[in-house]
């Protein structure tokens, strides 16, 4: 899983955007102007720049909204390409090379000193003298029948 797949879904995502922008501008911009009416329309010059300046509003905030959703959706695909490549470096160091002896000395030094003077120390005296005396219980039920079988090896 070492090579970067690409996904199929960005073409139709960018597809159904413009698709969806197509619709409503569209339905919300239907001008129904005969050539008969064009004489009837005046418009003065402020008129004619506040329309503008509000279609080009629009536009970039409809531009911004694409580039943040774009951006969120390439800062998730960055993770997870971050991820995988970080998984299989480390995979790869700990699996061959000076850093993999490092680690296993590392924590074969560290159960050693458990096992000497530590919690596992405590943990595995406990342990023995647990099944010594339930082992010393169950020798002295079976002298007491007769069980006992002789040793073999």
């Amino acid at each position: 899983m070492g090579a970067y797949q690409r996904s199929d879904h960005f073409p139709v995502f960018l597809a159904g955007m413009l698709l969806g922008t197509m619709i409503t501008v569209g339905s919300l911009v239907t001008l129904k102007v005969k050539p008969e009416q064009m004489q009837d329309i005046s418009m003065s010059y402020t008129d004619f720049i506040t329309i503008m300046l509000t279609a080009v509003t629009v536009v970039i905030t409809i531009l911004a909204i694409f580039i943040g959703i774009l951006a969120l959706w390439g800062y998730s695909q960055f993770q997870k390409m971050t991820e995988t490549a970080s998984k299989s470096h480390l995979e790869k160091l700990l699996q061959e090379g000076p850093f993999a002896a490092k680690i296993e000395a590392a924590i074969i030094q560290h159960v050693t000193d458990q096992l000497r003077q530590g919690e596992l120390h405590k943990v595995l005296v406990d342990r023995i003298d647990s099944i010594i005396l339930n082992d010393a219980s169950q020798r002295a039920d079976r002298e007491q029948t007769g069980d006992e079988k002789p040793f073999t090896d």
